[in-house]
Order: structure tokens, then sequence, then C-alpha cells
């Protein structure tokens, strides 16, 4: 399961301090999109569905990948705050999920757009203005 937690940028050693982002996959699954967004000055992991090729379904549905996804962050992010996001329901699943039994909770981005390109791009102005450390 942990192939399926793949690490997308790294921050610059100026921002080694900065609060890692961790992006779910979107609703096909995928998370390519968020490989297209320049740096976002911080650690940035992605999650993608590991069911994508097999189209296995999971019992108990977005709450048990919620709580799957949890721990799998988990095991990466042992310690220190960490900021969680996607475009899918899921993000707000694991969400709830990781941040039931912790207290290191920052903030959420939920990225809901059609227009994709122009979401990300926002993002990206605002991330590094933020305070988030």
């Amino acid at each position: 399961m942990q192939r399926n937690l793949f690490l997308a940028q790294v921050a610059p050693l100026s921002r080694q301090e900065a609060v890692p982002l961790v992006l779910i996959h979107d609703g096909g699954g995928t998370t390519f999109s968020y490989h297209c967004l320049g740096s976002l000055k911080r650690i940035v992991y992605t999650i993608h569905n590991p069911r994508f090729y097999s189209g296995q379904s999971w019992a108990g549905g977005v709450t048990t990948i919620g709580g799957v996804y949890a721990d799998l962050i988990r095991t990466v992010i042992t310690a220190g705050k960490m900021l969680l996001g996607g475009s899918s329901y899921l993000s707000l699943s694991t969400s709830r999920s990781y941040y039931g039994s912790h207290s290191r909770k920052v903030g959420r981005l939920e990225v809901f757009s059609l227009l994709r390109s122009r979401a990300f791009s926002a993002i990206q102005r605002m991330l590094p203005s933020l305070v988030w450390s």
C-alpha cells in the first residue's frame, strides 16, 4: 500500500520547515494533475487509488478508504503538522479519520473546479504567501 503514497515535490532548502501537503486523488483515482503543479515550496505527497487498475470496490466505501489513507499518511508523517487536501470527497473522509485521533491539524485544501488549471494556478499563488509552519 505504501507505493500509493508518492513524493511529488521536495521543499527547497530555504523552506525545509514548511508544513507538508498531502493531496488525495481526484474522483477518477489519479493524481496526474497534481504533478503538473509548479513548485509549492514544501514537501508534497500524492495518494492515488490503489484499486484504479483492478476496479475492485471498497467494503465500507468512502469511510473505509479514508481510514486506509489516514493510516498510510501516518507511515510518512509521524510527527508535526500537515496540510491535507485534494479534489474529491475522499480528502474530507481522510481528514476525519486522520485528525480524529491527532491534534496536528493545520488545515485542509479542497480543490473543486471544472477549470482545474485555473484552480491550481490560484493555489500556487496562495500557498507560498500563507504562513503554515
